[in-house]
């Protein structure tokens, strides 16, 4: 280590650093503070039909109704989403068209379970694992059991364990569209 004696000539010159260096460390900028009034909102009469019609299918499929009015509710529901997607939308409606989109999803996806719920004609309601089920199944994580080692099933309550997922994803879209 150097030892800087008081009759030295570096003493003016290392006072004169330490100096700077205090002043240049006192400039130091503050972070900028964002504002969270600064974010997009979303246009609520864009998303006004949209959120009509995920709410038909959502109470519609709370009260039983038959396929063939559950796929004209999806229909509607999907042509609502189709012209909010034609429209310039920001950043949160993106989003809220995105949560819109997943409901829709798993509504159709259980629309499938449903068809061949009907057509399987089990005791139980249970759904066998085939065809189109076979990758809903897979999709998410529906486990299919056997009661006789030779086909597999999954449970009935898969069509509503759908229409849960549907349901938080309208409730959240819902809660961002009118809570801005």
């Amino acid at each position: 280590m150097f030892c800087i004696r008081r009759n030295s000539a570096l003493v003016p010159i290392f006072t004169f650093l330490v100096l700077g260096l205090l002043v240049s460390c006192s400039q130091v900028q503050k972070p900028v503070e964002v504002s969270l009034k600064n974010e997009p909102t979303a246009n609520k009469e864009k998303f006004q039909s949209l959120h009509r019609a995920a709410k038909s299918v959502e109470g519609a499929a709370s009260i039983g109704l038959s396929q063939k009015e559950f796929r004209g509710l999806l229909q509607q529901m999907a042509t609502e989403i189709s012209i909010v997607k034609d429209q310039n939308l920001n950043e949160k409606e993106s989003k809220l068209c995105n949560m819109f989109s997943n409901a829709l999803n798993f509504y159709q996806d259980s629309l499938v379970l449903w068809q061949h719920q009907q057509e399987d004609g089990t005791y139980d309601g249970s759904i066998m694992i085939r065809g189109e089920v076979k990758g809903i199944a897979q999709k998410y994580g529906f486990h299919g059991s056997s009661p006789t080692g030779e086909l597999f099933f999954i449970s009935k309550d898969s069509i509503q364990i759908l229409w849960v997922k549907a349901h938080e994803q309208i409730s959240d879209a819902s809660r961002i569209l009118y809570q801005q």
